[in-house]
């Protein structure tokens, strides 16, 4: 699973606005395996995180240069049934479960021992129309009208990151999102040098203890993702259909 890692996206294409409409129509479920149940309990600033078993999550991506954002047309859109307990903040192993075939707006996944991937790499848009043919997991279709969480201030970014000094994250620009992950790692590497996931807060303050793996020599990456989490029953398993909004900034480091 690669939802964790940090990610660095080289092709911009589109001058994106930075302030968008927030989009915040209820999800819209239709089902023929699935039932649905209450959207998941979100946590508040510092709570446990919500978990679930499987998930079927689609992944817009930002890249920020110079406090001005690029829409970027590859996402990053996977699907993964298990029987473990997952949340936004894990990476789970296998072995995952057989759902047949997935489609995403009707693009077909590749299925690699059942962790299925849009290999097409576009970024979709609302709504979210999931469909499984059906296995071990039974079939279901699921319509999530659900859009991206939106984040503004990016623009508040460092330009460089110093090894002795705290890392302050403003999130007071963010609407819409149930889970935030801050992520600040040495660029090349798929660890991050420090991690803190909140659901609700004013800011994130990230101790320069935890750069330690930064280097001034290379360059670090920022990365922010906010995730809208729509939990569903398909059978016995708790499918989490999320959406992930994740903004990217590489900049260099100093003592």
């Amino acid at each position: 699973m690669k939802h964790l890692i940090p990610i660095i996206l080289l092709t911009f294409v589109l001058i994106f606005s930075c302030k968008k409409k927030d989009e915040s129509t209820p999800p819209t479920i239709t089902t023929t395996g699935a039932t649905t149940s209450s959207t998941a309990g979100t946590t508040t600033g510092g709570g446990a995180p919500v978990t679930f078993n499987s998930m079927c999550s689609n992944q817009k991506i930002y890249s920020i240069l110079s406090g001005v954002t690029y829409s970027v047309t590859n996402a990053q859109n996977t699907a993964m049934f298990t029987t473990s307990t997952l949340n936004n903040f894990s990476s789970p192993g296998g072995p995952f479960l057989n759902a047949g075939s997935i489609s995403l707006n009707g693009k077909v996944f590749k299925s690699n021992f059942f962790s299925y991937t849009d290999t097409t790499n576009v970024a979709l848009s609302s709504p979210f129309i999931w469909i499984g043919t059906g296995s071990v997991i039974p079939a279901f279709t699921v319509t999530n009208n659900n859009g991206y969480a939106t984040y503004a201030d990016y623009v508040y970014w460092p330009d460089t990151i110093s090894k002795s000094q705290n890392f302050i994250v403003s999130l007071t620009g963010s609407h819409y999102a149930d889970e935030v992950q801050v992520l600040i790692s040495k660029s090349g590497s798929p660890a991050a040098a420090s991690y803190t996931a909140l659901t609700s807060a004013g800011a994130v303050t990230i101790n320069a203890s935890g750069f330690a793996a930064l280097v001034t020599t290379s360059t670090a990456v920022i990365q922010c993702n906010f995730y809208k989490n729509n939990i569903q029953t398909v059978g016995t398993n708790q499918v989490n259909f999320r959406n992930i909004t994740s903004f990217i900034k590489t900049v260099p480091v100093k003592n």
